[in-house]
């Protein structure tokens, strides 16, 4: 049986007259390139090139081969895309959800790793809450979605694959008053600036409420100078411009870091972590676009939990210092 790659390999031959450029074009060395065209000559029973000293030149019957090489190839590549049709990753549509943060953090990467591997591929991204996406889900207007999953009871038809855990710390602009109070700045300190506060779940409200000593307190929440912001975007913003501190994930202000412009605070707010996961029906076939998607976001996801890691060990103070990924 003659390989496919082996056919790529006459061509890229044929292309460059010689095995030296074509092996440097093909990124093999070219004893690898030599020992593929000996072989596919000796499956075929006879000579594609002759070797001279200063160019490589098919044989006749060589210029046969390659003529209908071409076409072999691109058949090849057409019964491939035949294929890929009828799964739906070429000009199939695939439907997702997702939470603000995992959308601002996850999704764009992931989705966009998905087009250039499929650039016909329809892709549709639903950024809603939870309760919103959960009915979208049941529905069958999406397939799956991304989203914070710590607080609801999953129904039995219900599958939450999780992703990796992340841990939320609170950050300032560089030359906030704040950091001259370094390093005997505490909590109630911090606690007098305006915070800026995505939409938590209640065991994260719960875990400022203890750390901050609250508990006995029910309307803490209210007596504090909160600024209510959803997106990061807008959250980082106000901070850069204002005395405000933020509660951020690290990977979400890594440029700001790296060049200072953002600091983080020894305040160490132990369970505030995200607890996402990927959700869909169990019992619901995913298409092969979205099996192909889930596949990309656990890869960005392991990706973006290394650069949490690294940004820890360089940024985060001893006294905020996080707990190992989990």
């Amino acid at each position: 049986m003659i390989d496919l790659r082996a056919i790529q390999y006459a061509l890229a031959v044929a292309k460059h007259r010689g095995f030296r450029k074509a092996a440097e074009a093909l990124l093999l060395t070219q004893p690898t390139l030599t020992r593929t065209i000996q072989d596919l000559e000796e499956a075929l029973g006879t000579k594609i090139f002759d070797r001279g000293k200063r160019e490589v030149k098919p044989t006749p019957l060589g210029q046969i081969f390659l003529a209908r090489a071409e076409e072999i190839l691109q058949s090849a590549s057409d019964l491939k895309r035949e294929i890929d049709l009828a799964r739906g990753l070429e000009i199939g549509h695939l439907e997702i959800g997702s939470g603000i943060a995992p959308a601002e953090l996850h999704m764009g990467t992931a989705v966009g790793r998905l087009s250039q591997r499929h650039p016909h591929l329809k892709i549709t991204i639903e950024v809603n809450d939870f309760v919103a996406l959960a009915h979208l889900l049941q529905s069958g207007r999406i397939e799956l979605f991304v989203a914070e999953t710590s607080e609801v009871e999953w129904a039995p038809d219900v599958l939450v694959t999780p992703l990796l855990v992340l841990k939320a710390y609170i950050f300032c602009r560089q030359g906030h008053p704040l950091l001259a109070r370094l390093p005997n700045l505490t909590l109630p300190e911090v606690l007098a600036y305006p915070l800026v506060m995505t939409r938590l779940p209640r065991r994260g409200m719960d875990s400022i409420a203890a750390t901050c000593g609250f508990q006995k307190h029910p309307d803490w929440f209210q007596k504090l100078p909160v600024i209510k912001c959803d997106y990061a975007k807008i959250g980082k913003d106000t901070v850069a411009r204002s005395n405000a501190v933020a509660f951020i994930l690290l990977p979400m202000i890594e440029r700001e870091l790296r060049s200072g412009e953002f600091v983080l605070l020894p305040v160490d707010f132990p369970e505030l972590k995200t607890h996402w996961g990927i959700v869909q029906m169990r019992n619901r076939t995913l298409s092969p676009a979205a099996e192909v998607f889930i596949t990309l976001l656990q890869e960005v996801d392991a990706e973006i939990c290394r650069t949490e890691q690294e940004l820890q060990k360089a940024f985060v103070p001893l006294s905020a210092t996080a707990s190992p990924q989990e």
